[in-house]
């Protein structure tokens, strides 16, 4: 194995290589058929999901395909993250170039908040949960294919509805309700500002 891969980085990168082949660029391929269809939102954001979360159902190595690609995102590693990156954000790019296009009404700012969250559930949401119910021994949660479906059909739902939202701006009263200022810090003595 060291004489054909050479080093760790090596092997790392020959498996990233055989995830571009096999998931991210097709699944840019698929991507790009419903963006050019004019898919629905929905549809776009299944499509654009299935590097990030179907290829458990497509692949019998999918599970520790995602799990790999989470260790690199989150890796001290600059090379790493970098080499991932090279694969994975040309498909995100895409995706949310697509989403945006979905959502002109939004203001940039709230977009990008709401971009933040759901994709930091698609990359990483999931796999933290499982992590801590290991580790803490809450609940009696299995990872199964059927609850995994289940879990997908919420996480649609959930961001369909964030994404589509009505932005609100009635944030600051309610936060001053429950004793914080208007920048959303706590209320102290002073009323919340700062010294």
């Amino acid at each position: 194995m060291h004489y054909h891969f050479r080093n760790k980085a090596g092997l790392i990168d020959a498996i990233l290589e055989f995830l571009d082949e096999r998931v991210w660029r097709p699944g840019r391929g698929r991507l790009q058929a419903a963006i050019d269809r004019d898919a629905p939102l929905r549809e776009l954001i299944v499509v654009g999901l299935w590097p990030f979360k179907m290829t458990v159902f497509d692949f019998p190595w999918g599970a520790q395909a995602q799990g790999f690609s989470f260790q690199l995102a989150t890796s001290n590693d600059g090379h790493l993250r970098a080499a991932l990156a090279a694969v994975k954000d040309p498909h995100l790019d895409l995706l949310k170039d697509a989403v945006r296009r979905k959502l002109p009404e939004l203001p940039d700012e709230v977009f990008e908040q709401r971009w933040l969250f759901f994709r930091t559930e698609a990359f990483a949401g999931q796999w933290v949960r499982s992590k801590v119910f290991r580790i803490t021994q809450q609940g009696d949660w299995q990872w199964s294919p059927e609850t995994e479906r289940q879990y997908l059909i919420r996480y649609l739902d959930y961001v369909v509805g964030g994404l589509t939202a009505p932005v609100g701006d009635d944030i600051p009263a309610q936060l001053r309700a429950l004793g914080a200022s208007d920048n959303g810090a706590p209320a102290g003595k002073d009323g919340g500002t700062a010294h």
